[in-house]
């Protein structure tokens, strides 16, 4: 069995169930959510549409971190890698709309600070093969996701 970090067996069959359990209900959730949505469309205000790409991001990155972690207990299928990209790139489809936004300087600078420490983390996960840092991206993750909480709450204030 592949085992990077050395865990007893007991810790890793658990990480292994814990891992592949939140892979399958996160991912039927996320499903369930985007049909709904299909079924309730209407047309957003610029300010409803970067609040929901801000929470977007959010879950993207969650995503990608996912099949990262999963990645390092030995789940390197081909169709994990495939959903981490394409979790990168929607949340880079999604980085470049917030971008156009203008927003006050305190909160530009916020945003210049995610795009620069998502680069980084970008380049990480693309490369899961060569390094394993899962508490690096855990901690630089949920870093992104509070700076990103105050550019939702500007938004949430503009509705």
């Amino acid at each position: 069995e592949y085992n990077p970090v050395n865990f007893s067996k007991e810790v890793y069959h658990f990480l292994y169930w814990i891992i592949t359990s939140y892979q399958k209900y996160s991912e039927v959730l996320l499903e369930g959510a985007k049909s709904i949505a299909k079924w309730h469309r209407y047309n957003f205000s610029k300010e409803e549409k970067i609040l929901m790409q801000s929470k977007e991001i959010q879950y993207l990155i969650e995503r990608a971190i996912k099949y990262y972690m999963a990645f390092q207990i030995g789940l390197n299928k081909k169709n994990n890698y495939k959903k981490m990209t394409r979790a990168i790139e929607d949340i880079d489809e999604n980085m470049k709309e917030i971008a156009i936004y203008s927003y006050p300087y305190q909160l530009e600078k916020k945003l210049i600070e995610v795009d620069r420490v998502w680069k980084i983390n970008k380049d990480f996960l693309i490369r899961v093969n060569q390094y394993s840092i899962p508490y690096l991206l855990l901690s630089t993750t949920e870093h992104i996701k509070k700076l990103l909480k105050d550019i939702e709450q500007y938004h949430k204030k503009n509705l």
